[in-house]
């Protein structure tokens, strides 16, 4: 799965991209399209091609207008087939698991797009491609509701939005036995120096001990006195202090905090909401245009 930065970045540049692109060449072809179409072609639709518009633009508002319409045009056929090889890899890897090298996949998806523009250009010209423009135009804007729909439908749900940071290594249960304190076996018993009346004594085990020196006895408490009590207890807290050090520094799975670190990309109630709107206006829009092209063809 990409990871956190990887989407980051992406959206960065996508944004930025779809920026500049919308309000540069877009926004200037689109429109001069609608301007130009609202202005001239009302009088007579019989000539409503690309071919007539580059003309239009050019005599009209200057030379450079039509090439910059054109390029725009070839940029437009450029970043689709960009866009179209990308999800092809995407599908034919995820879906399909079928990988192909770069150069041949991009070489099979550009003449499969590019084929039967060439078939059209060669065998009827510019009226063959005139009305395979149209017709395409048409088969887009009965695509694209459903094209659209499932997308602003994933893009909302948290299920298919949600980045989940990678799961830590969990340290092996041999790793836990360095921090624990090793207890000698039982059995073990005090070895000691007598000094004044004292005794120094290392403990072995948690149980009675018993010594091996001479010692006076009103230096040594009875069994379960105070003493006792002050040896055991720092020993007995020993092994938990150091258990408690290390859950405190080990970093928690997602499986005790399922939501630490998870980034949730999916659209707020304002951006969903616009959505379902445009892609009510537009599929509306488009059932009446096949409407009214029904009706027209029917007369």
């Amino acid at each position: 799965h990409p990871s956190l930065p990887a989407i980051r970045s992406s959206l960065t540049y996508s944004i930025t991209e779809l920026t500049i692109s919308l309000l540069t060449f877009a926004l200037f072809v689109n429109s001069a399209l609608l301007i130009l179409a609202g202005s001239s072609l009302p009088a007579s639709t019989s000539d409503a091609s690309l071919f007539a518009i580059h003309s239009l633009l050019a005599s009209t508002i200057a030379p450079a207008a039509g090439t910059i319409f054109a390029l725009a045009l070839l940029l437009s056929g450029i970043s689709a087939g960009i866009v179209c090889t990308i999800a092809g890899q995407m599908v034919s890897e995820g879906a399909l698991r079928w990988t192909a090298a770069p150069w041949l996949r991009r070489l099979i998806t550009r003449s499969i797009s590019i084929t039967p523009s060439i078939i059209i250009a060669a065998a009827v010209g510019k009226d063959g491609l005139t009305a395979a423009l149209n017709g395409s135009q048409v088969a887009l804007s009965v695509a694209l509701p459903f094209v659209s729909a499932p997308l602003i439908y994933f893009t909302c749900r948290s299920r298919y939005m949600t980045v989940r940071p990678p799961r830590p290594i969990e340290p092996h249960a041999d790793d836990d036995t360095d921090d624990e304190t090793e207890v000698p076996a039982a059995g073990a018993t005090i070895a000691g120096e007598g000094a004044m009346g004292g005794v120094t004594a290392n403990t072995k085990t948690e149980g009675t001990t018993t010594s091996t020196v001479p010692a006076i006895t009103t230096t040594l408490p009875p069994a379960g006195g105070s003493a006792a009590k002050t040896n055991s207890a720092p020993r007995d807290r020993e092994p938990q202090d150091v258990v408690d050090v290390v859950e405190a520094a080990r970093v928690r799975s997602p499986d005790e905090d399922p939501m630490a670190g998870v980034v949730n990309f999916k659209n707020g109630w304002v951006t969903a909401v616009f959505a379902v709107l445009v892609w009510l206006f537009i599929t509306v829009m488009n059932v009446a245009n096949l409407v009214l092209l029904g009706l027209n063809k029917g007369d």
